[in-house]
């Protein structure tokens, strides 16, 4: 995927048929599929392919059609791409002590990789909003419009992007998997987690296991 990601047209419209796969092997998954989660270093493929992981196993669990999914798997794999054009470092890294060029630096990344789709028409409004607004909040602190998303795609994304970030050190500071668990329980308020989102979160449910 790496070597797909953010190259020409036609390498991003690959990124169609793997989103497509996606769905169709998480469908063929058993329902009460376990996932085990583990702390990691900072690695942009494997956080990819995380946040779609989980994304599209919230998006089966909430019961969403298979247009819905797909949607999620194609913002989920193309989230990050602004950030190949930024210059700042953003693994492991606690951005509340950055400086304010470092910091306009790194959060201009949502932009970027908006942009960068800006011509891709096979990629559907919803899924470019994700990209854009993945880093928003329903507090409407995130950014980089500080904008409340309601819809539930965004509001996917938004939590599990920043539940792997937390035990991958992908934008923020490398944490473990309970300490991640309890601070995306504690920020539920900002992200204003579906009540069964906010429940896969719970080391006891089957989504999420903690190892």
């Amino acid at each position: 995927m790496e070597s797909h990601i953010y190259h020409d047209g036609k390498s991003l419209k690959e990124f169609e048929i793997i989103a497509n796969d996606i769905v169709h092997d998480i469908n063929d998954m058993p329902y009460d599929v376990i996932v085990d989660i583990k702390e990691r270093n900072s690695d942009l493929y494997e956080h990819t392919v995380m946040v779609t992981l989980l994304s599209v196993l919230v998006a089966r669990k909430l019961k969403l059609d298979e247009k819905r999914k797909y949607n999620i798997a194609v913002g989920c794999l193309l989230h990050d791409i602004g950030l190949r054009f930024i210059v700042t470092r953003y693994k492991n890294r606690d951005f509340s002590n950055a400086n304010p060029a470092e910091l306009f630096e790194y959060k201009k990344h949502t932009i970027l990789g908006y942009s960068a789709l800006d011509e891709e028409s096979w990629i559907a409004p919803i899924s470019m909003k994700m990209v854009l607004s993945h880093h928003e909040n329903m507090a409407g602190t995130g950014f980089p419009m500080k904008q409340k998303n309601k819809e539930l795609e965004c509001r996917i994304i938004q939590a599990c992007d920043a539940f792997d970030s937390l035990i991958s050190g992908m934008e923020c500071k490398r944490i473990c998997v309970q300490e991640a668990i309890n601070q995306i329980k504690e920020n539920n308020g900002k992200l204003m987690l579906h009540n069964r989102l906010n429940l896969m979160l719970d080391k006891n449910i089957s989504i999420l296991q903690v190892i």
